[in-house]
């Protein structure tokens, strides 16, 4: 079956416009939760600098131990957040939008339900969906590494 531009806008405005705000949420709650929102603070070039009495701001050498001990402390943090990070991504944010797009996917069919939303997380779909997003993922970083090792 073909559809033409023009009748798939007119579905998509019919299913809309009983949904709009049920369509809405779906979408935001999902921005919110993958951290597609961004922040709303902006600096205008003025610099921001605070000095603080008997505080020189250095880390001190690399060479005594201590700078060496606070590098070391980073870059244990930086790796403990990115894995936390990391399956915050794959055992939260993919399975949501599993169900961000089994909720829009019914909604083209007149099944608008806000149950869907929670489709990944119920009936034993969750342990299936994680491993089809964890394997998709990791053919799309086998592919990009075999792109990036042709152009080297």
């Amino acid at each position: 079956m073909y559809w033409t531009r023009r009748e798939l806008k007119i579905r998509a405005k019919n299913v809309l416009r009983t949904s709009y705000w049920k369509a809405f949420l779906v979408s935001l709650v999902l921005a919110v939760v993958s951290g597609g929102v961004s922040s709303c603070s902006y600096n205008s070039g003025g610099s921001t600098s605070m000095s603080l009495p008997g505080f020189s701001g250095g880390m001190g050498d690399v060479s005594d131990g201590a700078g060496l001990a606070i590098i070391l402390i980073f870059a244990f943090l930086a790796a403990v957040i990115g894995l936390v990070a990391l399956a915050f991504n794959i055992f939260v944010v993919a399975p949501l939008k599993v169900s961000e797009q089994q909720y829009f996917k019914q909604a083209a069919q007149d099944d608008v339900n806000m149950n869907y939303l929670v489709y990944s997380f119920t009936k034993g779909n969750y342990l299936a969906i994680v491993k089809g997003c964890f394997g998709a993922a990791c053919l799309i970083f086998y592919g990009f590494c075999c792109s990036l090792f042709q152009v080297l």
